[in-house]
């Protein structure tokens, strides 16, 4: 039998609703020494804190067609902070630009 005072834990419904108020902006291709990298930021506009996030990126050649995926991930994202996210392309393959194809979380 469970004790009243002992809550539920969140459900991964809560977890994919919350993500929902996380947006990437900024999203954008840095070179830097021997490597570029897919950088961008995701504000937790939300009032949950993730214990886990994650980002998946498509990279995308000159025609917008998929050459590949990066993701970058980060414990502890609380409300009201700002996460700068920097995941490497370590396969070039004509990469010309990414786009943030799925954000998920776990509370």
């Amino acid at each position: 039998m469970k004790n009243q005072n002992e809550s539920e834990p969140p459900s991964s419904n809560q977890a994919r609703d919350a993500t929902k108020a996380l947006v990437a902006t900024d999203v954008i291709i840095t070179q830097k020494p021997f490597l570029r990298y897919v950088t961008g930021s995701i504000t937790n506009s939300s009032e949950h804190r993730f214990s886990y996030l994650v980002v998946k990126i498509d990279l995308l050649d000159e025609n917008r067609k998929v050459v590949g995926e990066v993701a970058d991930a980060v414990l502890d994202f609380g409300p009201g902070q700002i996460w700068h996210f920097e995941a490497g392309i370590v396969s070039d393959g004509g990469v010309a630009a990414a786009q943030v194809k799925k954000i998920k979380g776990w509370l």
